[in-house]
């Protein structure tokens, strides 16, 4: 089975017309021109991967395109591979806009933080990058 894609956790997809797609992240802003890629950014939802997307829009476009489309959003990093954890979507938004892969930051928990006095205190953490 091949990986699901979805969008890079810190991306916004906004179809803007039948051929314009906007990506906004706090890294910037991109735009996207093409029907194919109008008709590919809603299904990166991280439960399809690339042969379900081709399935699903192959009566519309050439696969090859759809194919090419998609290794064009992956080297740009656009798209990534869905993990398992995506349900964290803010944390995985936060560390995917600092380039950190979910493999490195979800290896460790982040502890609760307890409100003291006043002062919000959050219990020390193991470094998430070499110390």
């Amino acid at each position: 089975m091949t990986t699901s894609l979805r969008l890079k956790p810190d991306i916004r997809g906004h179809v803007v017309s039948a051929d314009e797609v906007a990506l906004l992240s706090e890294g910037g802003k991109f735009a996207l021109r093409g029907k194919v890629y109008a008709a590919i950014i809603p299904l990166l939802d991280g439960k399809k991967n690339n042969d379900t997307i081709v399935g699903l829009l192959s009566s519309r476009f050439n696969p090859a395109l759809i194919y090419f489309a998609l290794d064009e959003l992956k080297s740009k990093k656009y798209v990534v591979a869905a993990e398992p954890g995506d349900t964290e979507l803010d944390a995985a938004a936060w560390w995917s806009s600092h380039d950190v892969a979910y493999e490195a930051w979800s290896r460790y928990p982040i502890p609760p933080l307890s409100w003291m006095g006043g002062r919000i205190r959050q219990p020390s953490l193991p470094c998430r990058q070499p110390c």
